[in-house]
């Protein structure tokens, strides 16, 4: 096998992310090989002699992902894409990095339970996908901090700020961390009001005033300022939907106690990048500067990076 490498995972609710792929969060088991090929080869997945297909249609929201072996596979598709970006053997020996929210990583439990998860049969992967044959061996495992690996990714100067917060906005839940001084704060608020909940009021609004339907990538395509078939005043329901979802992710944190108006806040994740136009026409009443990190695999990226100095700091 090749030298270890380092692949950083950010397995969400919503969508699947490495450094350099992107993969919803939906697995379709299938009878047998797919009558129309994925235009993503890699997304289809033959694994213990059973046929999955990545779907639009996301797994129902898990706080625990390790209760099923959904994740898993989909991590598997992941780790394909990743190593074929990278042009790097199918048969790679790796250090595999996932992420919890950083409030759940002082519970050693929680952690060693996520870690057995993926590596499970002594971290050896065999699958095939796009009929690629692969055997990933997991030589190590890294458990990283969600939102606050993303810090990893950013310039110096903001790191500089004496009061800085990270607000990762994700599929299932909103995660924050506070860094004063360089130190984080032990108390990490998180939320369950990821995009995934506003998205459940969209359809109930749609359906009861216009008795339309939406999918949740029509959602996603009118936030990003796209034109799908729904009247002006459908997209403005869309529209106002997310600005009172951001109103409501910004109160439930001041209920918590969180004060943002002394920080510098950084708002990331797939969630944010949504929500880009509500946080910043709302932001500005709430924090004291603040900034979106559009790429949502910034996570992805800052695991890769936590690993690697975690590997470092064993070493000496």
């Amino acid at each position: 096998m090749e030298n270890s490498i380092i692949i950083g995972c950010d397995i969400g609710n919503k969508l699947i992310k490495t450094a350099s792929s992107i993969t919803p969060a939906g697995l379709q088991k299938l009878t047998g090989t797919p009558v129309v090929a994925p235009a993503d080869p890699q997304e289809y997945l033959l694994v213990n002699g059973e046929h999955y297909l990545v779907s639009n249609k996301r797994i129902a929201y898990e706080r625990d992902k390790s209760g099923s072996q959904a994740h898993l596979y989909l991590a598997m598709i992941a780790l394909a894409k990743e190593l074929r970006n990278r042009n790097l053997s199918p048969n790679s020996e790796i250090t595999l990095a996932v992420g919890l929210p950083p409030g759940h990583m002082a519970d050693q439990e929680v952690v060693n339970h996520y870690r057995e998860y993926f590596r499970q049969n002594g971290g050896l992967y065999r699958f095939q996908a796009g009929g690629v044959s692969y055997q990933v061996k997991v030589k190590d495992l890294i458990v990283c901090p969600q939102a606050y690996s993303v810090l990893f990714t950013l310039p110096q100067n903001i790191l500089e700020y004496s009061s800085l917060r990270v607000v990762d906005i994700g599929g299932g839940t909103v995660d924050t961390i506070h860094i004063e001084n360089g130190t984080p704060d032990p108390l990490m608020p998180s939320l369950d009001m990821g995009v995934i909940f506003l998205y459940g009021k969209i359809f109930i609004q749609l359906q009861n005033r216009f008795g339309r339907k939406i999918s949740e990538s029509q959602v996603d395509e009118i936030l990003l300022g796209k034109q799908p078939f729904f009247s002006e005043e459908q997209k403005q329901v869309v529209r106002y939907a997310a600005r009172s979802h951001m109103q409501e992710i910004f109160d439930g944190f001041r209920e918590t106690g969180e004060d943002w108006r002394s920080s510098y806040v950084v708002f990331c994740g797939g969630g944010s990048a949504l929500l880009k136009e509500p946080i910043q026409e709302l932001a500005g009443k709430y924090a004291g500067a603040f900034q979106i990190v559009d790429d949502v695999c910034a996570n992805a990226k800052g695991y890769e990076v936590f690993a690697h100095m975690a590997l470092k700091a064993r070493r000496k």
